[in-house]
């Protein structure tokens, strides 16, 4: 017998020998076989829980898919505007009207928008919570249904503006928490911000689907002859149309 020969009936035996001392040692092929069946069965499994997910949640997904599709094609996105429609007048008591118009509008998409209406508020932040308290109520107000509110109606939007007008009533009870925090030289101030969420809906292949667009706007009053600076309301003093800045909140505004 050779000596490559010896060799090779030597590994042969100490393998045999390895295998009857561990006979659950797995060789290199057996280990790769577990790993492809481990690996298809996680396939299945995911596959699995996603049919399942899907099951619960009802055709949301789907609808959500096939509405993110449509993107950029032919669903509508909705815009609004808001301006004064008239001064903002105090009464004796201290309660606030503020005459506001919203305007709608179609900013891109090739159908129109149904069922259009518009939900807002007034509120008035803190000193310190300009941004976070109009936000989280403008939120408030998207995530709740609209059935909640005394929504105003655009109707369908689709190749023309449309417009609404209403006046907010404001009580001075409303305002007390910021009065109390915006004073200078013992006059009181106040600096609302109107927030809200415009809800359509619009119509693909057969299927209807929500669009919303959220919006913050703060109302101030520019300075006497300086019409590009503003600042805040006195507390109680009539102001004049011309003299109402309403200003978007960059950061206030989001659409899906």
């Amino acid at each position: 017998m050779t000596k490559d020969e010896t060799n090779d009936k030597t590994k042969r035996t100490n393998s045999r020998s390895d295998k009857a001392k561990n006979p659950h040692k797995m060789t290199v092929r057996e280990r790769w076989k577990r790993t492809a069946l481990h690996n298809k069965l996680l396939v299945i499994l995911t596959a699995a829980s996603l049919v399942v997910y899907v099951i619960y949640t009802g055709n949301s997904i789907v609808q959500t898919m096939l509405a993110q599709s449509h993107k950029g094609i032919d669903r509508p996105w909705l815009a609004i505007e808001v301006a004064p429609d008239g001064p903002i007048t105090f009464a004796a008591n201290g309660q606030a009207n503020f005459p506001i118009k919203f305007t709608a509008y179609k900013s891109s998409g090739n159908i129109p928008a149904n069922k259009a209406h518009v939900a807002a508020d007034i509120v008035f932040p803190k000193v310190g919570d300009f941004i976070t308290e109009p936000i989280n109520r403008r939120d408030e107000i998207c995530n709740r249904s609209a059935n909640s509110y005394d929504p105003f109606g655009f109707g369908t939007v689709f190749a023309k503006p449309v417009e609404f007008e209403t006046t907010f009533i404001v009580q001075a009870s409303v305002m007390a928490e910021q009065l109390a925090s915006l004073s200078a030289g013992g006059q009181k101030f106040i600096g609302p911000s109107l927030v809200g969420c415009v809800t359509y809906t619009f119509e693909i292949e057969g299927q209807e689907f929500t669009g919303k667009t959220a919006f913050v706007y703060d109302i101030l009053r520019t300075v006497p002859g300086r019409p590009k600076n503003v600042r805040f309301i006195p507390f109680g003093e009539n102001v004049p149309e011309d003299e109402i800045s309403v200003q978007k909140l960059a950061s206030g505004e989001f659409s899906k």
